[in-house]
């Protein structure tokens, strides 16, 4: 494997494979929110690569399989935070879940081995497909991408309006691919990919600049919004909702119905009131016909405002509109569900295994979320809005929708108070922030306990809240009706990704079957692989 920094090859060859899975995963994780070493993930890569090179199948499986159980181990530590058994759920993705690093690092591996100019991107878009795949179905969790440790990165973030986050993560991986070809001297074998890689980045970073530069005239008058941060404690509000303790939803009821009023004499007054996720059942609003309680009417007509609200409707994790006038604009299900978090996957045959069956009428909730079935929008007088809920804003094919359908402004509402003072919160923000510039549209986010924040298309931060502090937060959002190309044709861009992975996979086989003995190791030696 050759003499690298100075260690000789027999000492490092040890040392390596233990080393390498850990360093990554660090260099990595060090680069999201709130850590903010947005740099470190552009090289943190070179160590998997150089671990991975001239390495038998099961060593390659084994790598990359320990790499992603510290980079998730690292990165959701914060998982442990919710309710309890939390720790169960924490220690079941740590270990399930990196399985899908395997094949990208066999892959990786063997296409590093190749060291061909033609191999060269293969890591790199196999990465970009292995987030498409995560980023879709029931068991959706891309809040991981390489994108969210950009969200510092303003002028990298602006290609997600064109290529989605994907776009981002495929040039991340590649500039780590010229790091670990540069660092192994195989730099002058590789001159065309490196001047592609070096031309994507100046394209991706000149884009950016000129977005960032240019100024677009605000043609529609904006919605002035008020976002109600009443900062309950996670126990607190869960113990009154499971528990029944009117007393204690009584308590919050009154919370929200004064900070709405303080919020509706702040000058300029609201036209929007948001209160976040599951803030209230929807029964002390609404009535069975969906009208407005007497209290509830009394609230709008002396605030004056829309009132937008996350509430439980049933097994239904929901948000509602009520105008001003009382007029009930709809609601919205949420459609996109935590596993383990809003239901058991397969619980009625787990729940036939007797001490599950046990546990989960013990530690979990008794009933699964319904999952919600279609869109809405809220048509309010001062734009179009269109609503997600709590982890949604991690799944770009939601907002995408919304804006398709014809949301001139996103909201989410969320309860992060689950994951207290850890980063979650700021990596929640930072999601919201791909989905603003992938869809060029005002965001506005509000959370129970913070972060609440309001976002411009171009994925810069506004107005802000700090963690569990009591406070409404007001702003403008302005509505847009254009279209980004990422909105009008999604991810085609992490499909070619996929589809070129695929391709140059089986053109890779074809031409080992056809040239036995081509495959080098990045030293372009003959050592066996270990």
């Amino acid at each position: 494997m050759g003499n690298y920094f100075g260690l000789k090859s027999r000492h490092f060859e040890r040392i390596l494979p233990l080393a390498a899975p850990p360093l990554s995963a660090l260099a990595l994780v060090s680069g999201y929110p709130h850590y903010n070493l947005y740099l470190l993930p552009w090289v943190g890569l070179a160590p998997l690569f150089l671990a991975l090179s001239g390495r038998s199948a099961r060593a390659r499986a084994l790598i990359s399989y320990f790499f992603g159980v510290f980079f998730f181990g690292l990165l959701f530590y914060w998982f442990c935070h919710a309710r309890s058994p939390a720790w169960v759920g924490y220690l079941i993705f740590v270990i399930v879940i990196p399985v899908i690093f395997i094949p990208w690092g066999l892959a990786a591996g063997w296409a590093l081995d190749w060291n061909s100019p033609a191999a060269f991107f293969a890591p790199a878009l196999g990465w970009t497909a292995l987030e498409l795949l995560m980023s879709r179905g029931t068991f959706a969790f891309p809040w991981w991408s390489l994108a969210v440790s950009q969200a510092k990165n303003t002028a990298v973030l602006q290609i997600a309006s064109i290529t989605g986050m994907y776009g981002i993560s495929f040039l991340v991986v590649s500039c780590n691919l010229v790091f670990f070809k540069t660092l192994t001297g195989q730099g002058a074998r590789h001159r065309i990919p490196f001047l592609v890689t070096g031309a994507l980045f100046a394209l991706a970073v000149g884009y950016g600049a000129y977005s960032l530069w240019k100024r677009e005239p605000l043609r529609r008058q904006p919605m002035r919004i008020a976002m109600t941060q009443p900062s309950f404690a996670q126990d607190e509000k869960h113990e009154a909702i499971e528990g029944g303790i009117i007393a204690s939803l009584d308590e919050m009821q009154r919370v929200f119905w004064s900070m709405a009023m303080t919020a509706s004499k702040h000058d300029p007054q609201p036209d929007v009131i948001v209160w976040p996720e599951t803030a209230l059942p929807v029964q002390w609003l609404l009535r069975e016909d969906m009208s407005p309680r007497p209290e509830t009417a009394m609230l709008l007509d002396m605030a004056h405002a829309t009132l937008i609200s996350g509430v439980f409707i049933g097994n239904y994790n929901s948000v509602i509109g009520i105008a001003p006038d009382g007029r009930y604009l709809g609601r919205y299900d949420k459609m996109q569900l935590v596993p383990g978090g809003e239901f058991i996957p397969w619980r009625r045959e787990l729940s036939r295994v007797p001490a599950l069956g046990n546990w989960f009428d013990r530690a979990v909730y008794q009933d699964d979320t319904e999952r919600g079935t279609r869109y809405h929008i809220f048509e309010t007088a001062h734009g179009r809005v269109g609503p997600l809920i709590c982890f949604e804003s991690m799944a770009p094919h939601i907002a995408r929708g919304m804006t398709r359908r014809g949301a001139e402004m996103l909201l989410v509402v969320t309860n992060d108070a689950w994951f207290k003072y850890s980063p979650a919160a700021a990596q929640h923000v930072a999601l919201a922030q791909l989905r603003a510039v992938e869809n060029r549209r005002w965001l506005a986010q509000a959370s129970n306990s913070g972060l609440t924040v309001i976002i411009d298309p171009r994925g810069r931060i506004a107005a802000s809240s700090g963690l569990f502090e009591r406070q409404n937060i007001h702003g403008a959002l302005y509505p847009r009706t254009d279209t980004t190309f990422y909105t009008k044709y999604g991810d085609v861009f992490a499909w070619a990704c996929a589809g070129l992975f695929a391709a140059l996979l089986l053109g890779l086989y074809a031409a080992e079957k056809l040239n036995p003995g081509t495959e080098t190791n990045p030293c372009g030696d003959a050592e066996p692989r270990r």
